[in-house]
């Protein structure tokens, strides 16, 4: 991040610090409203029409790229409106790259370790 964005190493460290707190908190948000969206039409013609469930590989591959987006989204706001940084599509490109693969890990540390209640 510090040499994608040319940032002084304390603001680089403040800019990830808040844009991964921001694309956390708002990014859960909104990762549940776009879930809602997405059983609603797609998700149910999906599966009334393959005669599937909720949890299949269609859905599961359209929540992690809507969590990569929706984090991608929150992230480049963050960086353009708190910070100044230009976003150029190459720093998209690499913000994009980064969050594919901490929702990859996420997804694979709950499928190695799902929660229980």
């Amino acid at each position: 991040m510090r040499w994608s964005f040319r940032l002084p190493l304390k603001k680089a460290v403040l800019a990830d610090v808040t844009m991964n707190a921001a694309s956390t908190i708002l990014g859960t948000i909104c990762l549940a409203i776009a879930g809602i969206i997405w059983e609603a039409f797609p998700g149910l013609v999906l599966y009334k029409g393959f005669h599937i469930g909720t949890f299949n590989p269609i859905t599961w591959s359209a929540t992690f790229i809507l969590a990569v987006i929706i984090n991608t989204w929150i992230e480049a706001i963050v960086l353009r409106a708190g910070f100044g940084c230009r976003l150029e599509r190459r720093r998209v490109v690499a913000l994009f790259l980064a969050n594919s693969v901490t929702v990859a890990l996420a997804g694979i540390e709950l499928r190695w370790h799902p929660r229980t209640l």
